[in-house]
C-alpha cells in the first residue's frame, strides 16, 4: 500500500508539471523590486532600473541635507537624482549643491530640467551630494539608477544626513541621520 501510494503522488507531481524550473534574469530581477527591459544596445539585448522615492526635506536658513549613495552591487550603474519642490516642480538649480567621492560637478547625478544628467557610479563606490542653498523651500525627490544589462540584485544603498547650524562661538550644528528605504538596497 505505501509504494503504491508513493507512486500515485509522484505521478500525480510529475503530471501536474510542478517540476522545478530555473527562474530567467528578469524574473530574479522582479522578485528583487528591479525592472529589466528590451534595450537594443544593451547587454544581451537588456537593461534595468531601480528607483526610490526620497522623502521631504527643507535647506532654510539653517539647514541642509547630505546623502551618500553607495553602489553595493558588482555593476557600474548611471545614478539620476530628481528633485521637486513643495509644489511639484522640478528643481534643477546648483546653487548651493556641493560634491564629494565620486560624484562632481562633471559626474552629477543631479538632473537637469530637459536634461539627462546622470552620475557613473562603479562597483564598491560612493557619491556624496549636498544640498544647502538657503531657499526656505521643501523638497522630495527620486533616487534612480540604471545599467545596460539586466542586473538581478539591488545595486545602490543611500542614507542620508539632515545638519541644522547652530550657530555659537564656535558655529556648532546638529545631525539628524536617517534611512532611504528603510536602510535597505535597491
Amino acid at each position: 500500500m505505501y509504494k503504491r501510494t508513493l507512486g500515485l503522488i509522484a505521478a500525480t507531481v510529475f503530471a501536474s508539471g510542478a517540476m522545478a524550473t530555473t527562474p530567467t534574469d528578469t524574473e530574479l530581477a522582479a522578485a528583487n523590486g528591479i525592472e529589466c527591459y528590451p534595450l537594443a544596445h544593451g547587454e544581451n539585448g537588456l537593461g534595468s532600473r531601480s528607483e526610490v522615492y526620497i522623502p521631504p526635506f527643507t535647506t532654510s536658513g539653517s539647514w541642509w541635507v547630505q546623502y551618500a549613495v553607495a553602489n553595493v552591487g558588482g555593476d557600474t550603474v548611471n545614478v539620476t537624482l530628481k528633485l521637486f519642490d513643495e509644489n511639484g516642480n522640478p528643481y534643477d538649480s546648483t546653487s548651493g549643491v556641493t560634491y564629494d567621492a565620486n560624484f562632481s560637478s562633471s559626474n552629477t547625478p543631479l538632473r537637469q530640467i530637459g536634461g539627462t544628467n546622470s552620475a557613473i557610479l562603479s562597483s564598491f563606490n560612493v557619491g556624496q551630494i549636498k544640498i544647502d542653498n538657503n531657499s526656505s523651500s521643501y523638497f522630495s525627490g527620486v533616487l534612480s539608477w540604471q545599467a545596460d544589462k539586466c542586473i538581478t540584485k539591488p545595486a545602490l544603498l543611500i542614507d542620508g544626513a539632515h545638519y541644522i547650524r547652530t550657530g555659537g562661538p564656535t558655529n556648532e550644528f546638529g545631525l539628524r541621520t536617517f534611512e532611504i528605504n528603510g536602510g535597505k538596497p535597491f
